[in-house]
């Protein structure tokens, strides 16, 4: 096998694998970020202009459009309108967009309900409803808010970033990373302020609740907790002689599969 052949198959080889992974990751920062300019652009009422399109995400992560349509795989730059659930599996993560440039975050084995409308390129209203799992909420939009629900408190915010996890008893946590949240138990007529480094935990009744605080260091391991693992790779090694005789070694390096 000569040079040209050689190098013809490896970019064919890299192409293969390199579509695989894509398929499988997204692709962050090019299709997801013309498809949020697309819709900003159009001149769609505000009834049919998406609140969201996923930005990227990292398999499983399924999508339901209607609360009676079928889950469906995801896909990158996919619009997510009201009524629409997110589900991330025991590996899913997901990165979710709104128009205003707001960004959730969904954590493997969360359950996530859309609703809101878009009133302007800068003021989303969003309603959303943590049915399980963890979420990082990020509000950027100037005149935007962003309610997040769960069966035991309601948050609501204007420009800052936060957590919210609801356990397995129904308990739910929330922690803020910036800015300022307001957090009122279901049950309860008193409201909490939570700000940095602050943590509110409300039982399932909606009644009980305890304030901590969290130190920077875990603030920042929460943080990377949002960003998805590396994949494995496996590597694969070629050797072959050059045109002058010499041996030569081309490693590649392609993401494993599950049967791998």
């Amino acid at each position: 096998m000569n040079v040209k052949s050689i190098t013809l198959f490896i970019v064919i080889l890299g192409m293969f694998f390199f579509a695989q992974s894509t398929a499988m990751a997204g692709l962050p920062g090019t299709v997801a970020e013309k498809a949020v300019e697309t819709v900003k652009s159009s001149g769609e009422d505000s009834e049919k202009r998406p609140l969201a399109v996923i930005r990227r995400f990292a398999p499983d992560v399924l999508v339901r459009h209607l609360s009676g349509d079928a889950w469906k795989s995801a896909e990158t730059a996919q619009s997510l309108f009201a009524a629409d659930s997110l589900i991330t599996g025991e590996s899913g993560f997901a990165m979710v967009q709104f128009m205003d440039n707001s960004v959730v975050r969904l954590r493997p084995n969360s359950l996530l309900v859309l609703d809101g409308e878009v009133k302007g390129p800068d003021n989303v209203v969003s309603r959303l409803t943590l049915e399980a799992g963890e979420i990082l909420t990020t509000v950027t939009g100037r005149n935007s808010t962003k309610e997040v629900s769960t069966s035991s408190t309601v948050a609501a915010v204007r420009g800052t970033e936060f957590t919210t996890r609801v356990d397995e008893n129904g308990s739910t946590t929330i922690i803020g990373l910036s800015g300022e949240v307001t957090v009122r138990p279901l049950n309860s007529e008193q409201s909490y302020t939570i700000l940095t480094g602050n943590r509110i935990d409300v039982q399932e009744d909606g009644m009980t609740v305890s304030e901590s605080d969290v130190t920077p260091e875990e603030l920042e391991r929460i943080r990377q907790s949002f960003e998805p693992e590396e994949p494995d790779y496996r590597e694969v090694e070629f050797r072959f002689i050059n045109d002058e005789g010499e041996v030569e070694t081309i490693i590649l390096r392609f993401r494993k599969t599950g049967d791998e």
